[in-house]
């Protein structure tokens, strides 16, 4: 497997990652009521970053990584970790991201029992040490994503196009039923108003 398509995995298994952090049992610590309520925020948060909007999750993570509950403290520095490794937009960034995320993980490891993403993990740790062992300076990683990004656009416009040219016809189709709706209107209304004529009297 070359080193584009490693990084396109990486970058899948990030996502995947936190997606299953989300659905990992949670660790209720007795602290009553307001851990409840954190939880709900840090479900929120899992939330908003499904939905990728990444800033609205990154603030709610950010609020909770204070958290008196260790266990959802440490839930949300983790999923700021993977949220800066995703917007890393240069190799500086996205190296030092993986490097915190490295350090990160080996902390979280201790506060969940999710095997599922623990199993995850390590695979993307694996895939990111060889692409960082054969290209240490990362360079190659933005152009892989821009790439990735063009291709994605590319076969959103596409379908976009597809999509308003099936608006056209259907748009169309519409007109033309109405106007034969309209005839078939008219016509019943004549014969309506041919019935509702007295007919003429006979004369003696």
């Amino acid at each position: 497997m070359n080193d584009n398509k490693n990084r396109c995995f990486c970058l899948f298994f990030l996502a995947i990652i936190l997606l299953l952090a989300a659905g990992c049992s949670a660790v209720m610590d007795g602290r009553g009521i307001k851990n409840i309520k954190e939880q709900e925020r840090l479900e929120a948060g899992y939330l908003a970053f499904r939905s990728s909007d990444f800033k609205q999750a990154g603030m709610i993570f950010d609020s909770l990584q204070f958290s008196e509950s260790r266990s959802i403290a440490q839930k949300a520095k983790y999923a700021l970790v993977c949220i800066k490794w995703i917007l890393a937009d240069t190799p500086k960034a996205e190296k030092e991201a993986f490097d915190r995320w490295k350090k990160e993980r080996k902390t979280d490891c201790r506060h969940t029992d999710c095997r599922e993403r623990q199993l995850v993990e390590s695979l993307l740790e694996t895939l990111m040490s060889r692409l960082y062992e054969a290209d240490p300076s990362g360079a190659g990683l933005n152009t892989t994503i821009a790439r990735q990004y063009r291709k994605q656009l590319h076969l959103r416009d596409t379908a976009i196009n597809q999509l308003t040219k099936k608006m056209k016809a259907l748009k169309a189709e519409n007109v033309l039923l109405k106007n034969k709706i309209k005839s078939i209107e008219e016509i019943d209304q004549k014969i309506q108003e041919k019935k509702a004529d007295p007919p003429p009297r006979k004369r003696m």
